[in-house]
C-alpha cells in the first residue's frame, strides 16, 4: 500500500533525481530549438556528402557537407585534410546558420531610397545595379579623377584581394585599403630586415621553447583548429610536454591559463620586453655566433643599443616584468634546441608596432632559428608569385601619382583616411567596400561614419546587411560560403604554402553574384583595364593558379603525390588541398644578402611607445581588448549558436561585462556585478563589471565582437561595440593604429 510518506518520498526523490540528471538541459535545448524555429530533424530526401573548404576565417579548414536533396543539413571537418584533420571551430560548425540566415542575408541588389542609415531600400535588377556602378566608375576615370575611387578590402591576403589590388592599379587609384592591417605591418618589418616579400610561418610543431608576445594561441590565432591540435601534441602527456610555452600578456586569457607560464606585461610594451631578453642573450654571449657572424649585418650597432638602453632593470620599469624573470627566460630561450618567438596580438588581427615586430624577430635571429626546424620559416606563397605583369595606360599612370587619402605608403591607415576625408583634405567621390565592415571594426568607427558624409557615392559588396552596408547607396549582394567558387591560400602562421579550391555545394536561394565575377565584368567595360583582367570569371582565375602549381610539379594533394595530369589534379582539389611542406625557403634578399638588424633607411630596433589620446589624470586606467573563440569581430559576425554559448562573464542579458582587478574596483568604489560608466577619449558606454585576479591592476578588459546595430535579433543590440570606445593608439614612426590599448576611466553609476 502506498502511504502518504511513501508518496512524498517518491515525489521529492524524483524531483531531486531529475535536477541532477541531463533531462533539464535536454529540455532546455528542445525549447530553444522549438522557440527559435531551428530545424531539429532534416527534411526527407536523397542524402549525399560533398567536400568544401571553409571560408569563414582565413584558416581554410577542409569540410564535409551533408545535404538532403539540395539543402545543407550538417557541416563537419574533413579528416583527410592535413590542416584540420577532421576538426572544426565553432564558427565553422555554425556555418549553416549563416548560409540560411534570412534575417541577415541580402536577397537582391538594393538602391537606397531614404537617408543613409535609415534602412530604406528599393530592390532592383542586376542589370540596373551594374549599369549604375559602371557609369559612376567610367565617368570618374574619364574626368581624370581615378584617384577619387577608394576600395576597402575585407578578404585579407587572398586571391580575391590580389584581384582587387590589380583592379585598383589598372583603374588608376592608389586608394586601396585592407582591413587586415596587422599583416601589412608584419610584412613591412620582415621586408625591411630580410628583403623577403612573401609569407612567414612558425614551425611550432617542431619547436621546444615558444615565447608568445600576446598571441592567444588557443583562442583563434592563426588556424584555430591547427592550434588546438598543436595543444594536444605538446601537452598530450602532461608529465612530458614536448615544448615549454611562455605567454606574455596583460591578462590571463585561456591561452595564458593553459601554457607553462603566464608573465603579465603592461600592454604596448612587448617590444621593450623583447629587447630586454635580447640584452641578456647578447651580454652573456648566448647568441648563435655562427649564424650572427655569417648571416647577419649590423649586429655590433644592435648590440651597442640593447646593452646601453635595455638592461633588465630598465625594461622591468617599462613592462612591469621583474628583471629576474627577464634574465631567466632569456637564458632558457637561448639554450633551447629549437626556440621561436611569436608575435600577432590576440587572434593575430590586432596590429603590432613596426619596431615591435623587428625587436621580436631579432630574437629569432640571435638564436639562429630563421628557416630552420622549429623556427620562423620564410617562403613564397601562391598569392605572391603567380600574378603576371601588365601595362598601365596613361590615365592610370597619371592618377596613381596623386597620393593616397591616408597620406601613407605601404600601410592601410584607415584612421587617417577617415580624418582626411572628414576634414575634406582629400576628395573621395566613390567608395567601394568588399565584404568589409569598417563602420563597425575600423579604428574609431565613429570617425569613419562621419567621413562617409563627404563621400557622394558608396557601394557595398556584401552578403549581409551589416553596419557599413546600411550606409551604402548601392548594395550588391554577394554569393556566400558554400554558394561560390573560392580559392584558399596560406593562412596566418602556417609554415608552408597551401592552395585549395572550394566549389559551390548548393545553389543560393537568393539573387546573388560572386564579387570577383563582378570585378572582372566591370573591368571589361572600362577602357584600359582588360589587359590586367583577362579572365572571364573567378573559376578561370582558380584554374590558372592550379595550372601554375601543376607545372611546377612541387608539393602534394593531401597525403598523396600530384596526379599524372592536370585534369586529375583539378578533380582531386575538390576533395583536398595542395600543400608543399618541403617548400624552398626564401633566403635573405636584402642588399647585403643577410639578415639586417638595422635595415637600410631604418633605425636599430627600439621600443616605440604608442601615442595615446586623452589626459592620464582624466583617464587613469588602461583599456585592453578581450578576444575569445566564441566571438568574431568585423564583417563575419558571430552566428546565433555562438551567441547562445556565450558565458555570463562576457554578456549578462544585453549588458556587456568588463573585467577588472579587485584593487582597481576598490579605487572606483565598485562591487562585483555593478553597473558603471566606461569613458574614454573616443566615447562612453554603460557596462557591468566582473572581478578577476587574472588581470593587471590599473587595467580594464573589454570583449570585442558585440554591440552590433545590424545583422539579426540574435546579435543586434547585445552589449556595446568595443571599437567605439577603444578607438586607437598610434605608432609615431609609421602612423599605424592599434586597438590594443586606450586610456579609460570607470565611474560608478
Amino acid at each position: 500500500m502506498l502511504t502518504r510518506r511513501d508518496f512524498l518520498q517518491f515525489i521529492v526523490g524524483g524531483t531531486i533525481g531529475t535536477l541532477f540528471s541531463p533531462l533539464p538541459w535536454r529540455m532546455a535545448d528542445e525549447m530553444a530549438l522549438f522557440s527559435q524555429r531551428w530545424t531539429y530533424q532534416p527534411p526527407k530526401g536523397k542524402e549525399n556528402w560533398v567536400h568544401a573548404v571553409c571560408q569563414l576565417c582565413p584558416g581554410g579548414c577542409g569540410l564535409k557537407v551533408r545535404k538532403i536533396d539540395e539543402r545543407v543539413v550538417k557541416i563537419e571537418g574533413n579528416s583527410l585534410n592535413p590542416i584540420n584533420r577532421g576538426g572544426l571551430c565553432p564558427l565553422g560548425a555554425a556555418g549553416i546558420q549563416l548560409v540560411y540566415g534570412d534575417h541577415r542575408r541580402i536577397k537582391k541588389p538594393l538602391k537606397r531610397v531614404g537617408k543613409r542609415g535609415e534602412d530604406k531600400w528599393e530592390e532592383i535588377e542586376w542589370s540596373m545595379a551594374l549599369n549604375v556602378l559602371l557609369e559612376r566608375l567610367q565617368e570618374l576615370r574619364k574626368s581624370g579623377k581615378g584617384h577619387a575611387l577608394a576600395c576597402i578590402d575585407g578578404y585579407g591576403n587572398t586571391l580575391i584581394s590580389g584581384l582587387i589590388k590589380r583592379f585598383c592599379q589598372a583603374y588608376g587609384t592608389p586608394n586601396y585599403f585592407s582591413m587586415g592591417v596587422a599583416d601589412e605591418v608584419s610584412s613591412l618589418a620582415i621586408r625591411a630586415m630580410q628583403g623577403h616579400d612573401g609569407c612567414i610561418g612558425f614551425d611550432l610543431e617542431n619547436s621546444n621553447y615558444i615565447l608568445s608576445f600576446g598571441s592567444q594561441l588557443w583562442e583563434g590565432w592563426g588556424i584555430p583548429v591547427r592550434m588546438q591540435i598543436l595543444y594536444s601534441h605538446i601537452y598530450g602527456n602532461p608529465n612530458r610536454p614536448k615544448a615549454k610555452i611562455i605567454q606574455f600578456e596583460p591578462r590571463m586569457s585561456d591561452t595564458a591559463a593553459k601554457v607553462d607560464e603566464w608573465v603579465p606585461v603592461k600592454p604596448g610594451t612587448e617590444g621593450a620586453l623583447a629587447l630586454g631578453v635580447a640584452h641578456v642573450i647578447v651580454k652573456e654571449g648566448l647568441y648563435n655566433q655562427e649564424f650572427v657572424t655569417n648571416y647577419t649585418k649590423g649586429f655590433e650597432s644592435f648590440k651597442k643599443r640593447v646593452l646601453e638602453k635595455y638592461a633588465p632593470h630598465k625594461v622591468a620599469e617599462i613592462t612591469g616584468v621583474a628583471k629576474e624573470e627577464i634574465s631567466r627566460i632569456a637564458r632558457e630561450f637561448a639554450k633551447a634546441k629549437f626556440p621561436v618567438a611569436v608575435w600577432g596580438r590576440g587572434k593575430g588581427d590586432i596590429p603590432c608596432g613596426f619596431y615591435e615586430v623587428m625587436a621580436i624577430q631579432s630574437l629569432n635571429a640571435l638564436v639562429g632559428n630563421i628557416n630552420r626546424k622549429g623556427g620562423v620559416i620564410c617562403f613564397k606563397d601562391v598569392v605572391n608569385e603567380w600574378w603576371s605583369a601588365f601595362g598601365l595606360d596613361n590615365t592610370a599612370k597619371s592618377t596613381l601619382k596623386k597620393g593616397r587619402a591616408d597620406g601613407g605608403g605601404h600601410l592601410s591607415l584607415l584612421h587617417k583616411f577617415s580624418e582626411n576625408v572628414k576634414n575634406k583634405k582629400y576628395p573621395i567621390e566613390v567608395l567601394v567596400t568588399f565584404e568589409a565592415n569598417p563602420c563597425y571594426a575600423a579604428p574609431d568607427p565613429v570617425s569613419f561614419k562621419q567621413a562617409l558624409e563627404n563621400i557622394p557615392f558608396i557601394v557595398s559588396f556584401s552578403a549581409f546587411m551589416d553596419e557599413t552596408t546600411k550606409h551604402a547607396d548601392l548594395v550588391l549582394p554577394t554569393a556566400f560560403f558554400l554558394e561560390r567558387w573560392d580559392g584558399i591560400t596560406t593562412p596566418k602562421g602556417l609554415q608552408y604554402p597551401i592552395f585549395g579550391v572550394s566549389r559551390p555545394v548548393l545553389k543560393s536561394a537568393y539573387d546573388v553574384k560572386h564579387p570577383a565575377d563582378i570585378i572582372l565584368f566591370i573591368s571589361k567595360k572600362i577602357n584600359g583595364l582588360s589587359q590586367a583582367m583577362p579572365w572571364d570569371n573567378y573559376k578561370a582565375v582558380l584554374i590558372t593558379v592550379a595550372k601554375k602549381i601543376y607545372e611546377k610539379g612541387e608539393g602534394k594533394i593531401g597525403n598523396f603525390p600530384l596526379p599524372g595530369s592536370f585534369n586529375a589534379m583539378w578533380e582531386k582539389l575538390n576533395e583536398n588541398i595542395w600543400l608543399n611542406p618541403d617548400v624552398k625557403r626564401e633566403g635573405f634578399k636584402t642588399a647585403s644578402g643577410k639578415f639586417e638588424f638595422i635595415p637600410a633607411g631604418f633605425d636599430v630596433p627600439r621600443y616605440e611607445p604608442w601615442q595615446l589620446k586623452g589626459d592620464k589624470k582624466e583617464f587613469p586606467f588602461t583599456l585592453i581588448p578581450l578576444q575569445c573563440l566564441m566571438l568574431t569581430d568585423g564583417y563575419m559576425a558571430s552566428a546565433p549558436y555562438m551567441m547562445k554559448a556565450l558565458a555570463s562573464t562576457i554578456l549578462i542579458k544585453n549588458d556587456l561585462v568588463v573585467e577588472i582587478h579587485p584593487a582597481t574596483a576598490t579605487k572606483c568604489h565598485l562591487m562585483d556585478g555593478d553597473r558603471a560608466l566606461l569613458k574614454t577619449p573616443f566615447g562612453e558606454a554603460q557596462v557591468r563589471v566582473r572581478f578577476s585576479e587574472g588581470i593587471n591592476k590599473e587595467m580594464i578588459a573589454i570583449p570585442i565582437g558585440l554591440g552590433h546595430k545590424a545583422y539579426d535579433e540574435y546579435l543586434k543590440d547585445k552589449g556595446i561595440n568595443a571599437h567605439e570606445v577603444l578607438g586607437y593608439a598610434e605608432e609615431k614612426f609609421t602612423g599605424i593604429a592599434t586597438w590594443a590599448l586606450s586610456r579609460v576611466n570607470l565611474i560608478k553609476i
